[in-house]
């Protein structure tokens, strides 16, 4: 239904029946179909896949399918982010994923693909600017969804067919300087189905080409604001409070942060303070017992985060010396309190969310490696509707010494970090080790990997400077 008159009748007719005279299964007709649309031979056949044009028979039954396709693929809003389950309809089959394989199965893939890079253009890629519910639109509200998915992700980063790089296109068609409100979310889709395709990927710089632009990063601080609120969004641009789980854009928002040189964008930025607010305030919900919306999972991806923001949050005064690691403010300070009682609450909050049932491993060293670092990290009053026009943000006027009166034992005050932690490369051998050396940017990040792989809590500041 997506082609034009002209195509269908040089594809010709698709064989109703098997051989044995026996009625073809709908998979079987559709892998028919987009086989032959991408066979070499039939190149020439695709056009634009635009649903306004004249010459199509069935533009409804297009965008039809197509958007009950994206609503079959959304996943629900506690679906695992990197736990595979088995699809099979056992105690962790997910429908959304379910209908993903049966996407897989019956050949669609390339379909998907071609309607997305036809829908950009041709040599020079314009900017997505799709409407809501148009075929391009529910494409890749697809393609995203089932990028979200841990058993799906394999099956779209292969060699026949990588959707990364048909997402990069999208993410970089046009310089964005003028895109409208749609264009914007459609980028935005793209980048977070690429940030999920490239975390499952085993490779130590897999998010290194995933370079955000502060407008980017705007508007995802948007987007977590509003999932986290259940909140949709009117206008050019806008969403269903439905269309995104907060979940889902925790867990991209993990990815891009993986990247130094996006944790340096966001934090030298408008936005970095509030996505930094909105991080705390959804971990935190963790300790108030969670919700539909954070589990021990989302939890995690928050706090580790926030956790990797608090390298480009230092306080130059607090410090004693200037460095480009002190790129902007942490969080917002507490309403009419000191910098003291700041550190307080915060603390008060992760010693909560480290104490929460359900944390896992990860969330405690993050939150463990925050608390240390607390009294060495910038805060910045802000007016009082900040957090009003940020619902889902941490809110220190409220934050007491705890959550249900279950609280973690705070590390204390740690180690002040020294200025050649971040300043310069060094290399690490193990002696008697065939394993060639490691190189990193800094003692700081090679003590920030240690601290990843191993079980027990210590101070990453104390072994970068030892390791300095």
């Amino acid at each position: 239904s997506s082609l034009t008159s002209d195509q269908l009748e040089k594809l010709g007719p698709i064989p109703l029946e098997d051989g044995d005279g026996s009625a073809r299964r709908p998979a079987d007709l559709l892998a028919s179909l987009t086989s032959m649309l991408s066979d070499d031979a039939s190149a020439d056949l695709l056009g634009p896949l635009d649903v306004a044009c004249p010459d199509r028979p069935f533009p409804e039954t297009a965008r039809w399918c197509m958007s009950a396709l994206k609503n079959l693929t959304r996943p629900g809003a506690l679906a695992p982010s990197r736990q595979v389950g088995d699809g099979k309809g056992g105690d962790k089959a997910d429908a959304a994923e379910i209908a993903s394989k049966a996407i897989l199965d019956a050949g669609m893939l390339p379909l998907l693909a071609g309607i997305l890079l036809h829908g950009t253009g041709g040599d020079g890629p314009a900017a997505p600017d799709w409407g809501p519910n148009t075929l391009q639109d529910s494409a890749l509200y697809t393609l995203l969804h089932m990028s979200s998915l841990p058993g799906v992700r394999p099956a779209l980063v292969t060699e026949r067919m990588d959707c990364a790089v048909v997402l990069s296109g999208i993410c970089g068609a046009g310089d964005g300087a003028g895109d409208t409100g749609q264009a914007r979310l459609q980028r935005l889709k793209a980048r977070m189905a690429l940030c999920y395709l490239l975390d499952s990927l085993d490779t130590d710089d897999r998010h290194s080409s995933n370079l955000i632009t502060d407008r980017e990063a705007g508007a995802l601080a948007d987007l977590l604001s509003d999932t986290l609120a259940g909140r949709a969004r009117d206008g050019p641009g806008g969403y269903s409070a439905a269309a995104f789980g907060a979940k889902g854009v925790l867990y991209a928002v993990r990815c891009l942060l993986a990247e130094p040189r996006n944790r340096a964008l966001v934090a030298s930025s408008a936005h970095g303070i509030r996505l930094n607010a909105l991080l705390a305030g959804a971990a935190s919900r963790l300790a108030d017992g969670g919700d539909d919306g954070v589990d021990a999972e989302a939890a995690e991806h928050a706090a580790v985060s926030l956790y990797r923001m608090t390298a480009h949050s230092l306080d130059e005064a607090a410090l004693g010396f200037d460095t480009a690691m002190c790129a902007g403010p942490f969080l917002p300070a507490a309403p009419g309190a000191g910098r003291a009682d700041t550190v307080a609450a915060v603390a008060g909050t992760l010693s909560g969310l480290a104490a929460a049932d359900g944390a896992t491993a990860a969330t405690v060293k993050a939150a463990h490696q925050i608390m240390l670092r607390l009294d060495y990290l910038k805060y910045e009053e802000l007016p009082a509707d900040f957090l009003a026009g940020n619902p889902g943000g941490l809110d220190l006027g409220r934050v007491g010494g705890g959550h249900g009166g279950k609280t973690a034992v705070p590390p204390g005050k740690g180690a002040k970090p020294t200025f050649h932690i971040f300043d310069r490369d060094v290399t690490r051998s193990i002696q008697g080790s065939i394993m060639p050396n490691k190189t990193y940017t800094s003692a700081y990040a090679a003590a920030e990997e240690f601290m990843w792989s191993q079980t027990g809590l210590f101070d990453v500041f104390d072994m970068a400077n030892n390791i300095a």
